[in-house]
């Protein structure tokens, strides 16, 4: 049976779900002890994981853009599903206060996760990154948004303990989903690179284009560490991101 603590004030339990998702990224079960599940909160970080992907797509795209409504319908659909996940939860366990656990979790680790992945983004765009990491951010990005979901099921499994068989069904089906949207989305980026320019990209929240008329163009070494993570390093969250131009 899982406890969930009573709700003190805002900030408080904003910085209780900040814990819990952090906890819960590492696999274990005390996010449970902190986290804070409430309707107000929900809201905040569904706006705030919002605003994050939205600046990882701004940067992406060089700065330049406008805001894309689709890319953000396509993103709430991941929260919405945690949702779902948590209405059934919560019927199973007769714990009302339960089904916005799976979404608030998945909503303040993403903030988390999207914020690391814009600092590599940002040092890879700015040539500050070892050569050698450029190959290997692409997986490392996918890495971060699959175990992401992941780690919701698992604190949940281990929680509520779930057999092992059922565990493991569970686990493959959602890794292989969104290890093949993560591939298919990675190689429509490169698709999308290849028919605008070398330069250009799109790959889950984040959707570039040639500026027209841009005059200024970087070095050629930083050029070529920049699209690779550019191409490969984007947020498996749909077909649209939150910036286009």
């Amino acid at each position: 049976m899982i406890n969930l603590k009573p709700s003190r004030n805002f900030l408080e339990d904003l910085r209780d779900n900040e814990i819990a998702a952090l906890w819960m990224l590492i696999g274990s079960r005390r996010s449970f002890r902190y986290v804070t599940p409430t309707a107000l909160q929900f809201v905040l970080l569904a706006v705030f994981a919002a605003l994050a992907n939205t600046l990882f797509s701004w940067l992406t795209a060089d700065g330049q853009g406008a805001f894309n409504l689709q890319g953000l319908i396509s993103y709430l659909l991941w929260p919405f599903i945690a949702l779902i996940t948590g209405i059934f939860l919560a019927q199973r366990q007769g714990l009302g206060r339960l089904m916005l656990v799976p979404a608030v979790l998945w909503l303040a680790g993403d903030v988390n996760i999207v914020l690391i992945q814009t600092i590599l983004q940002f040092l890879g765009q700015t040539g500050r990154l070892p050569e050698w990491s450029y190959g290997t951010m692409g997986s490392l990005f996918a890495l971060l948004f699959i175990w992401q979901t992941l780690a919701v099921m698992w604190i949940f499994a281990r929680e509520l303990q779930w057999p092992w068989w059922e565990r493991g069904l569970i686990f493959c089906r959602y890794s292989d989903d969104l290890g093949g949207m993560a591939k298919r989305d990675g190689h429509a980026a490169d698709l999308e690179g290849q028919r605008t320019n070398p330069t250009a990209a799109r790959s889950g929240a984040i959707q570039s284009a040639p500026i027209a008329g841009r005059k200024t163009q970087p070095n050629a070494a930083r050029r070529r560490r920049s699209n690779r993570l550019v191409l490969y390093g984007g947020r498996w969250c749909g077909l649209s991101g939150c910036v286009s131009l």
